[in-house]
C-alpha cells in the first residue's frame, strides 16, 4: 500500500514521485476532452486511445489534440494521455490543422463540455 501525503503547499507525493493538484486537474480535463469528443461523433473514448487508424478515429484524436492544444496541454502529456509519442501527435496536429471536419467536431465537443460545466 502506497503512503499519501499531502504538504503545505498543496502538493501529493506519493513514495518519491511528485504529482501536483494541476497535474492531476489536468488529467481530470483530458478525460472530459476526450468523453465529449467520443460523445460527440457517438464512439468510446477508449477507441480513440487505441491503436486504430480506420476513419474517422484519426480524425476525432485531431480534434482531441486542438482542443488539449487550445487549453495549455504540452505535445508530451498530449502524447501522454493519447498513448502517442509527442512526434506522432505533432504530425497529427499538422495533417488535419486545418480540417473543417475536425474543426467542427472540436467546436461540438467544447460546446458539450461547457454545456456540462453549468
Amino acid at each position: 500500500m502506497r503512503k499519501r501525503n499531502l504538504t503545505i503547499d498543496g502538493t501529493l507525493y506519493i513514495r518519491a514521485d511528485l504529482v501536483s493538484v494541476d497535474e492531476v486537474n489536468m488529467q481530470r480535463m483530458a478525460e472530459r476532452i476526450i468523453s465529449a469528443v467520443a460523445s460527440v461523433h457517438g464512439h468510446d473514448p477508449g477507441a480513440i486511445r487505441g491503436v486504430g487508424r480506420r476513419q474517422p478515429l484519426p480524425k476525432l484524436r485531431a480534434a482531441v489534440i486542438l482542443l488539449m492544444v487550445e487549453r495549455g496541454y504540452s505535445w508530451v502529456a498530449i502524447g501522454r494521455e493519447l498513448r502517442r509519442n509527442h512526434s506522432t501527435v505533432i504530425a497529427c496536429a499538422n495533417t488535419y490543422q486545418e480540417n473543417e471536419w475536425v474543426t467542427n467536431v472540436a467546436l461540438k465537443a467544447r460546446e458539450k463540455m461547457d454545456g456540462e460545466q453549468c
